[in-house]
């Protein structure tokens, strides 16, 4: 399914290059897993091969590029293969098991601009073999189904801070969340080796332990493929007038108004606001 997402054709066409693609669930932060696993990663890895995808033994696993045409033909041919991989085979059209029964997948939105941004997506996924489909749907019903994990499939944002707690990431990933409704556990993610990893990282004692066991459990959460990661921006954007001062440096995180900017009374009179 990732490999119908083409977010390159979407980021020009629907966002205006205004977002970039991301690749982990810990995006611009000290968290985020790249190239191979240390051997502090490793040794937390170990006990779960037989459980983990290969991938999270080997370089972190990052998202397909597509040829921003909107219809890449090589991500397109990928994603049918995987599919044939996995016993279903294209008839009619349609994806179909060795029992006729149809790939059928529905994505659950609750805003009208978001049918304009997942509209392309869903073309793609047609194009391949997915039955698929978008539905609309009010902001209540849209959480009811949400907290009842009443969909196939649904998209969501996710910030875990500076300092992800162990609360905040057992109630998104952990197996207790699982079935629990109203937690974050969208996917029901449920894993022995996602379980520890949270467990462990809740429980360090160091900085360093505590990043050891966020950069492998990125590289769990990645290589198992329970979301598709989507865009994100470095930034906040914001529109006023130029009458503020700004506390230096900005904090890495947030975007507390009150804490970092205050009137300004020259920038004001200048511009005509004092």
């Amino acid at each position: 399914i990732a490999h119908c997402f083409d977010f390159e054709w979407t980021n020009r066409n629907i966002f205006y290059d205004a977002y970039a693609r991301a690749q982990s669930t810990f995006e611009r932060s000290p968290y985020e897993a790249e190239g191979l696993p240390s051997p502090e990663e490793l040794a937390l890895l170990e006990p779960f091969r037989d459980e983990l995808p290969p991938e999270a033994f080997g370089e972190a696993v990052i998202q397909p590029v597509s040829d921003g045409s909107g219809r890449d033909r090589a991500m397109l041919r990928r994603a049918r293969e995987l599919m044939e991989e996995a016993g279903w085979n294209v008839d009619g059209g349609v994806f179909r098991n060795a029992n006729g029964q149809s790939f059928a997948i529905e994505l659950l939105v609750r805003d009208q601009v978001f049918v304009r941004v997942f509209t392309p997506f869903i073309e793609m996924m047609r194009a391949v073999g997915f039955d698929a489909s978008i539905r609309l749907v009010d902001a209540t019903q849209f959480q009811s189904r949400l907290t009842d994990f009443d969909f196939d499939m649904v998209g969501m944002g996710a910030s875990f801070g500076g300092t992800p707690t162990r609360s905040s990431l057992a109630n998104t990933f952990h197996s207790s969340s699982a079935d629990v409704p109203g937690s974050r556990n969208y996917p029901g993610t449920k894993s022995a080796a996602v379980d520890t990893l949270i467990d462990i990282a809740g429980a360090a004692e160091t900085r360093e332990e505590f990043t050891v066991a966020m950069l492998a459990l990125d590289r769990v959460l990645r290589a198992r493929r329970d979301w598709i990661p989507n865009w994100n921006a470095a930034n906040h954007r914001a529109a006023f007038w130029d009458m503020f001062g700004f506390k230096e440096p900005k904090p890495d995180y947030g975007f507390t108004v009150e804490e970092m900017w205050w009137l300004d009374e020259e920038k004001a009179k200048a511009i005509g606001k004092a």
